[in-house]
């Protein structure tokens, strides 16, 4: 696996990580508090997955099962998001919404497909 593979790979995971934890969500909001933490986390998605996804290098990384979890996310992360309103809120307020607490449980179930494989 090249360095850009395994940065990309561990890209991912650790947006899976963060975006499943409402502590690590919370612990990013200190660390950079000028920083809109869920705009932020669909930017990287989006950096990480989206425009990358339909690469040859990109599909390297990733058993069969790994993509076909991937693209589960990715679609129902897309639907939860069309729900979420337009000006989503930042971090503490979007973790008492229920479509945000949904996506993070979304993240947790997809994270353990990973973990438990």
């Amino acid at each position: 696996m090249t360095e850009l593979q395994k940065n990309s790979r561990n890209h991912i995971m650790d947006f899976f990580y963060t975006l499943a934890s409402n502590e690590r969500q919370i612990g990013y909001k200190r660390s950079v508090p000028f920083v809109h933490i869920p705009y932020e986390l669909i930017a990287q998605w989006d950096g990480f997955y989206k425009y990358h996804q339909n690469q040859k290098w990109f599909r390297e990384i990733w058993n069969e099962n790994e993509l076909k979890w991937l693209r589960d996310f990715d679609n129902k992360f897309n639907v939860s998001l069309d729900i979420l309103s337009k000006d989503i809120p930042d971090i503490p307020e979007i973790l008492e919404n229920i479509h945000w607490l949904q996506i993070v449980q979304l993240a947790k179930e997809t994270l353990d497909k990973f973990t438990n494989q």
